[in-house]
């Protein structure tokens, strides 16, 4: 509960309806406990009946005088089970009543009574009034009162208070109107109590210092050190917090404080998850000394007891680096000492720390792995034997830690092993997870051994749990023996050597894995094709064995069939579509299966090939042809999407099928084939478009990166799709234009660039009688009307003329209508511009004499009678000089 705001009965009754039912819940922040009683019996009695009592009649309650056939004067009494709220703290309760009847609208005065308990008692023995709880008069307006309502907190406060089971009152006309059958009323006998309450939290329990530590209490409990407690350096308080009231929310008031300083208290106020909760006292806000805590719980409106005090001290000193001396492994010198399987001692110190209960130390040649504790002794040692398993490089780590787990820094050192085990080696059967094809189960293979010290005079060694043996050295020390495994997967081949001193190794490992998986092989091909049965073989590389293990895929049930007498099985497997293993393990007698052998197979699902011949066009009738990659295929299924009826064609020789197809309408097509073979296996489905062209066919005189300016050309469109009504084509993008069909499927017309030196797309496509549209058919040119230079008198590119002899420069249109042209002239001295008049064959003629000699450029663009000018023509030469003759 938070920041409780309790409701007045007023506000509670007012709440109340004709049906009451439970009071609305508060906001979250503002939960208040609310239930609303129905009355468990009621009863009235009657001066007009003074001897007999009227228990739970099917009636409505009646208070006051009144008269059928003879006067009545009545009182109404209602009981309540208020036991629930024992133990709770009422907040607020009202008695709520419906007015149903009134003999005078003007006349009103009701009486609240808490009473006896009502037990069916008549006029002459009713219940006893004990304490008036409330009257009301005349509403304000109106004549019955919806909902009359009195509040009662205090009287069931103290019915609770005082162990009561029930709460019962009574309606009734006050005595000096009880009289006046004015004052008459009746009541629905559903009264009704609600109430508001609270209960408070119980007292937190499940108390604990930090994780798992629990509640010591009793001074100075646990030592702690908040660093090596947990990643935030904090002890941190947690109990467990819950409150009877559903809905209610409960937040934990943590009390500390230094047990020496009790006037120090501090409480810290936390949330409640899960019902739990918890609180951080930072290692920064806590001295080394013993602390107490305990918690409450809190609702908003009530809190629970204090829990019991829990104790802990606060010890942030960790232990001193400890010392570490070894007897054979030390490091008082360098160099190589002992060998693996000799064993060692290491001694610890504590190194003058007075709280050390323990080391932790590791010996490996890996770093600080697999740690290990010694207790301390009573003088502050502790020592340890160690034998290598392996030779060179060690180190040796020791911590010492103390009586509240804290750690020192690490001590120890580092040191070496001398090796004085064999080397082997095979090439059959290398070491490690590597199994060469030439071993197996019973293959022998050559294993050669390499001294580990001086002087070897002879190996020992042992296959697996197998016998030992010895073999002699030769001059070099080495030797070599030819073993041949009886058993498959991990195999180890322990070897020792041993000097003419007498110094005897401890056994080299050596393991190897010796394939005896079984080889699997397959007629299927590199692709299998669905529905195919494969043939799975398979051979032995164990001995002795009877039977094989065999499954697809992973998860499944394995298969068990027998091998002949080469220890050969054979197996049959109709191939699914997807990636599969094959998964096979031989079995000897009554020996366990080997390792399993996983080979890889793919299956194509092969979906039919869809070739069309032909039924380019719709109407045109053409074939649709059939193949797969199945083996077998007996039958092809196919369907289309102008007609979903499935229809089936028997499959020739070569498991090919063919059918006819007639496309009814032009645009995009699919069929839908699959194949089926014998066994009834049918191959994926192949969903193959097919188009039947619709497009419009253009053809134009304008083409490409087109020079002919802006004179008009024929365009005409040819219809693919059937009953061509019109085309629809559209310039640029821009608005649609319709031009009808003729009978042929084709329209034809003249069109007339409408701008110089630009780039125009046509789109076009057709529309049939029923208003089907076509697919759009583009064709795109850009038009270019520069003009072109002539002259004989000025060789473009090359020297010519004469300064101040004139010569003729001639432009010809590449566009009609040409009405002027625009030129300039220019050399390095300046430029001429000037304007020359079409002649009636559009061609212009500029007469012209150069001032000077050397490089000029004549640029010319025409302009049409609409004002239009074309791209501009450059035109480079050379006038002759004296330079030049």
């Amino acid at each position: 509960m938070r920041t409780l705001a309790v409701l007045t009965s007023a506000a509670v009754l007012a709440s109340l309806t004709t049906a009451v039912t439970a009071l609305p819940a508060a906001a979250a922040d503002d939960f208040v406990p609310s239930k609303t009683l129905t009355r468990s019996s009621w009863g009235y009695t009657d001066l007009g009946t003074p001897n007999a009592g009227h228990a739970d009649p099917d009636s409505d309650a009646f208070i006051g005088t009144w008269t059928d056939r003879r006067w009545h004067r009545t009182r109404s009494y209602f009981t309540f089970d208020v036991a629930e709220f024992r133990g709770k703290n009422v907040l607020s309760a009202a008695v709520a009543a419906k007015e149903t009847e009134a003999d005078d609208c003007n006349r009103r005065a009701v009486e609240l009574w808490r009473t006896e308990p009502y037990r069916g008692q008549s006029w002459l023995r009713q219940p006893k009034e004990l304490e008036l709880l409330g009257s009301a008069g005349k509403p304000a307006t109106g004549c019955l009162v919806e909902n009359v309502s009195f509040d009662v907190s205090a009287a069931i406060r103290a019915a609770v208070a005082r162990g009561e089971q029930t709460f019962t009152v009574a309606l009734r006309v006050p005595a000096k109107l009880e009289h006046d059958p004015r004052y008459h009323r009746h009541f629905a006998n559903d009264v009704k109590l609600a109430v508001t309450y609270n209960t408070a939290p119980s007292t937190p329990a499940a108390l604990s210092t930090t994780g798992t530590l629990g509640c010591d209490t009793t001074s100075p409990g646990k030592r702690l050190n908040p660093f090596a407690l947990n990643d935030v350096s904090s002890v941190i308080p947690q109990a467990d917090l819950a409150d009877e009231d559903a809905g209610d929310e409960v937040s934990a008031r943590f009390a500390v404080w230094p047990v020496a300083a009790p006037g120090e208290r501090r409480e810290l106020v936390s949330e409640v998850h899960g019902g739990r909760a918890l609180t951080y006292l930072r290692s920064a806000e806590l001295s080394e000394v013993t602390y107490a805590w305990q918690v409450r719980g809190e609702d908003g409106t009530d809190v629970s007891a204090w829990s019991q005090t829990c104790y802990f001290t606060v010890d942030r000193t960790p232990p001193a680096k400890p010392g570490a001396v070894g007897d054979v492994y030390h490091q008082s010198e360098f160099g190589y000492k002992g060998a693996p399987g000799t064993p060692g001692t290491f001694t610890f110190d504590v190194n003058g720390s007075d709280d050390v209960v323990e080391f932790e130390y590791t010996v490996s040649p890996y770093g600080s792995v697999n740690p290990k504790r010694v207790p301390v002794g009573p003088d502050g040692k502790a020592t340890v034997t160690w034998s290598p398993t392996e030779a060179n490089h060690h180190y040796l780590y020791v911590t010492s830690i103390d009586k509240v787990g804290m750690r020192s820094q690490t001590g120890g050192y580092t040191f070496y092993v001398r090796e004085n085990r064999p080397d082997v080696w095979s090439n059959v059967y290398p070491r490690g997870e590597y199994a060469t094809p030439e071993g197996g189960v019973g293959k022998p293979g050559v294993f050669a051994f390499t001294p580990g010290i001086p002087n070897v005079v002879e190996y020992t060694y042992r296959l697996n749990d197998g016998a030992t043996q010895t073999v002699a050295a030769g001059a070099d020390g080495k030797a070599s023996v030819t073993l041949a495994p009886t058993a498959g997967g991990w195999n180890t081949l322990f070897v020792a050597n041993k000097s003419a001193s007498g110094e005897l190794s401890i056994p080299h490992e050596y393991r190897f894995r010796v394939d005896d998986t079984p080889i699997v092989t397959h007629d299927g091909g590199q692709v299998i094709a669905i529905g195919t049965d494969v043939t799975l073989s398979f051979s032995p590389k164990a001995a002795g064995v009877t039977a094989y293990e065999w499954q697809i895929g992973w998860g499944g049930q394995w298969t068990r069939v027998s091998a002949d007498a080469e220890g050969k099985a054979a197996v049959t497997w109709r191939a699914v579509p997807g990636h599969s293993a094959v998964r096979v393990r031989s079995i000897s007698g009554d020996a366990e299966p080997t390792l399993e052998r996983q080979v890889s197979l793919w299956v194509d699902s092969a979906e039919p090939t869809v070739a069309r011949t032909g039924a380019e066009k719709a109407g045109q009738t053409g074939q649709l042809a059939f193949s797969t990659i199945m083996r077998n295929p007996v039958l092809y299924t196919y369907w289309t999407d102008e007609d979903a009826t499935r229809r089936t064609v028997t499959a020739d020789a070569a498991g090919k099928a063919s059918v006819p197809w007639t496309p009814v309408l032009s645009g995009e097509h699919f069929v839908w084939v699959f194949a089926t073979n014998a066994a009834g296996v049918d191959t994926g489905t192949r969903a193959q478009d097919l188009l039947v062209e619709d497009k419009p066919v253009i053809t134009s005189e304008f083409y490409g990166q087109n020079d002919r300016g802006r004179y008009p050309g024929k365009i005409t469109f040819t219809a693919q799709q059937p009953n061509v009504k019109e085309f629809v084509y559209s310039l640029n993008y821009g608005p649609q234009v319709v031009v009808p069909a003729g009978p042929d499927g084709r329209a034809e017309f003249v069109w007339t660039p409408p701008r110089e030196s630009e780039s125009y797309q046509w789109v076009v496509f057709s529309r049939d009688t029923e208003g089907r549209s076509s697919r759009n058919e583009y064709h795109s040119f850009s038009v270019y009307s520069q003009p072109r230079i002539t002259s004989t008198d000025f060789p473009e590119y090359d020297t010519g003329g004469e300064v101040g002899v004139e010569g003729t420069f001639t432009f010809h249109p590449n566009s009609f209508d040409v009405e002027s042209y625009e030129y300039t002239i220019s050399n390095w001295d300046g430029e001429v511009r000037g304007t020359v008049t079409a002649a009636a064959d559009d061609t212009g003629v500029l007469r012209w004499a150069p001032t000077t000699s050397g490089y000029h450029e004549i640029s010319v663009r025409h302009r049409s009678s609409d004002g239009q000018r074309s791209l501009t023509r450059y035109y480079t030469f050379f006038v002759a000089g004296p330079e030049d003759e």
